[in-house]
């Protein structure tokens, strides 16, 4: 099944239940979509280990091998989870009218993608880079041959999001998100993702290369 299936019907379920009742009865209905949430950006350490980048980049470590490209160039469009928590609690303290729809990502037309992220730990933990075609096999491989608590922090049971080459990421109209961060004032609360949050809040909360 694909990657999170479950909580992205569930949610999408959710959305078609709150859009009726506010058709029908004009509910008052706020809804956040966000994309991928990133690790706190001053809380280095503070990671969620069923995150799909944060198990990537596990696998990486623990097995010593990276990919030479994930055939995703593009900068991500995630935000540090206290952003995001940030904009929630503002908006749940206002009184809601209407529907408001927020796609609350990253618009950053540069910045980190994960390609950038995936060379990055190639190079802070000295693993050995392999083409896509060679990679994928022997990542597969010593993925398996982990412990089974390794395995469960590791993406072996995710790999198929990225074995048969990336997909262009989906890009959303965030014009509404961002004019709501104005009104909150919470325009300079946006950080920039660089290679020194990447290094502070991904890799070295990860620890050394080597199983």
């Amino acid at each position: 099944a694909p990657y999170a299936q479950g909580y992205v019907t569930s949610k999408w379920a959710g959305e078609v239940l709150l859009e009726q009742a506010h058709r029908r009865s004009g509910l008052p209905v706020t809804i956040a979509r966000c994309s991928l949430i990133l690790p706190h950006s001053s809380w280095p350490g503070e990671l969620n280990a069923q995150d799909m980048l944060t198990r990537l980049l596990y696998g990486i470590r623990k097995t010593g091998l990276a990919p030479t490209s994930m055939s995703s160039p593009q900068p991500l469009d995630g935000l540090p989870v206290d952003l995001v928590a940030g904009f929630l609690g503002a908006l749940a303290t206002q009184t809601a009218q209407g529907l408001k729809i927020y796609h609350v990502c990253h618009s950053a037309k540069t910045g980190l993608s994960l390609d950038s992220i995936v060379e990055q730990a190639h190079q802070h933990w000295s693993c050995e880079a392999l083409e896509p075609g060679e990679f994928w096999p022997l990542f597969r491989l010593r993925l398996a041959g982990l412990p089974p608590q390794e395995q469960r922090l590791s993406p072996l049971a995710i790999l198929q999001r990225w074995e048969k080459g990336g997909k262009g990421e989906l890009r959303l109209d965030n014009s509404q998100f961002l004019a709501k961060l104005h009104e909150l004032a919470l325009d300079d609360s946006v950080p920039q993702l660089d290679q020194t949050y990447l290094q502070r809040s991904l890799l070295a909360p990860l620890g050394t290369a080597g199983p």
